[in-house]
């Protein structure tokens, strides 16, 4: 909701993983101390801007001056954003519904040739190199050779000279993300409330395999927002405010990546662009796994991901908060006294999930 909207403020996406999206959101630029986040005031309490549904959001501020920020001492020396969720109105119920879809693409991939076009290259690179390296002759292709890879009539043809596009092997080309809301608002002289219910899925990018293993790897997240602000009025000066959220949020991803490792993240995507087309299929018609001899650096992502184990986490998120307010007038009109009292508690558990990286694959070279 920020991104875009406000001068000086800068969002930083993330690894792009379902249920680890959320950015890193920058106020003051690079000049930022610690080129740290901004204090997230949710209701007047520190808590992460995911723990709120946009749905329930009343208000956003953000404050970058000094001045504004002096009494947010050390935590508002990166800025500080405010965050005011919506409360109910004396008045009838009333009940709003809101759904929303987004189609997520890689958004930009290199062009890449087929096998055909890449073995011409690489003759013509050979050739522009036997002055200095006579004996690359012997990685000269013939061209009769080469012509196999693009005349391909039977599957046996197919499998023995790959052409594979590894970015159409390893991505769909779309992954649905939704997003579900119902809120519900209204009041009487006594009591006001406000109650929201928000799920999000986020789908994959990633292409599934059948690993014959009886589970699916892959990527992907689940979460359930509940949210309750009630406003009780004790005396005609004196208000209650009660506010309890809370979430769940289920994210599933292969053994090995769940402890969000960088490096093996990035070896899965870097399979679209550094796997030449034609090494080997990436599964071929026996269930067996490409695989290229004698080279650590060649290998088969789509083999990574679908016997890479699969495991979850899951969130549990509750909050609570309660503000007593006393007006004050008879001593200074527009005088308030106001205190909070929040509590917070926050679970994750891990699951022992599938651990297949030991379990060696059937894999072949043709």
């Amino acid at each position: 909701a920020l991104t875009g909207n406000l001068p000086g403020v800068v969002t930083v996406q993330g690894n792009g993983m379902p249920g680890e999206e959320e950015p890193q959101i920058i106020i003051r630029g690079a000049s930022s101390w610690n080129n740290s986040d901004p204090l997230v005031l949710v209701d007047g309490i520190e808590r992460p801007m995911s723990s709120v549904d946009i749905s329930s959001v009343e208000s956003i501020s953000v404050l970058k001056d000094a001045s504004a920020t002096a009494v947010y001492g050390v935590k508002g020396a990166n800025g500080v954003i405010l965050i005011t969720t919506k409360r109910g109105k004396e008045g009838k119920a009333k009940i709003d519904v809101g759904f929303n879809a987004t189609l997520k693409a890689p958004s930009k991939l290199p062009n890449k040739y087929d096998s055909y076009d890449a073995l011409m290259f690489r003759n013509r690179a050979v050739e522009h190199e036997l002055g200095v390296s006579p004996e690359s002759w012997s990685y000269i292709r013939p061209q009769s050779f080469i012509e196999n890879y693009r005349n391909q009539t039977t599957d046996e043809q197919r499998e023995r000279y790959a052409n594979v596009d590894w970015q159409d092997a390893l991505f769909k080309k779309s992954a649905m993300s939704y997003n579900a809301n119902v809120n519900v608002s209204g009041g009487t002289s006594f009591v006001k409330y406000f109650a929201s219910a928000d799920f999000v899925h986020e789908g994959d990018l990633f292409r599934e395999y059948d690993n014959g293993r009886n589970y699916n790897s892959g990527y992907g997240y689940n979460r359930i927002n509940v949210r309750s602000n009630l406003d009780f009025s004790i005396t005609k000066t004196t208000t209650l405010k009660v506010n309890v959220s809370g979430s769940n949020g289920v994210r599933k991803a292969p053994w090995s990546n769940m402890s969000n490792s960088e490096w093996q993240i990035g070896q899965q995507w870097a399979g679209a662009y550094n796997i030449a087309p034609d090494v080997f299929l990436p599964q071929y018609s026996d269930g067996s796994w490409g695989y290229y001899p004698n080279a650590s650096n060649v290998s088969n992502s789509a083999q990574n991901l679908a016997i890479g184990g699969t495991a979850q986490a899951t969130t549990t998120r509750i909050n609570t908060d309660f503000t007593l307010e006393q007006k004050l007038d008879f001593i200074t009109k527009g005088l308030n006294l106001r205190g909070t009292v929040s509590w917070d508690n926050v679970f994750v558990e891990t699951s022992r999930g599938i651990n297949d990286l030991n379990n060696t694959a059937q894999t072949k070279y043709v």
